[in-house]
């Protein structure tokens, strides 16, 4: 598995991950804040072996868009992966669900 998705909990003030397996208060002081557990149900297993890697992939959405890009994690209690579309990206707004697909297809430019 990977380490980004290894961990258990997330502190839902200072945003510190654990592998605690259950909520409590976070141990980083002087934060008041609760361990969440993190709920990865709706990471897809398709890109799992992709996250992190720094390998680009191609990947056709559901509305038929081709996007070429590198696969990253939101953060939070319910994360999601990302397409990171360059480099110098922070951060995106393709969200790699279960409807999106691994395809050759060439990259759409400017819309649909």
């Amino acid at each position: 598995m990977n380490e980004r998705l290894s961990y258990k909990t997330v502190c839902d003030v200072c945003y510190k991950k654990t592998w605690y397996e259950g909520p409590r208060k976070c141990s980083y002081n002087p934060c008041p804040g609760t361990l969440r557990v993190i709920d990865y149900s709706s990471i897809p297993e398709k890109f799992k072996g992709y996250l992190g890697t720094g390998q680009r992939v191609r990947v056709k959405f559901s509305w038929g868009e081709v996007k070429t890009g590198t696969v990253g994690l939101t953060t939070g209690w319910k994360p999601a992966l990302l397409l990171i579309l360059t480099r110098r990206s922070h951060g995106s707004s393709y969200i790699l669900d279960a409807s999106t697909e691994f395809t050759s297809e060439k990259v759409t430019r400017g819309g649909i």
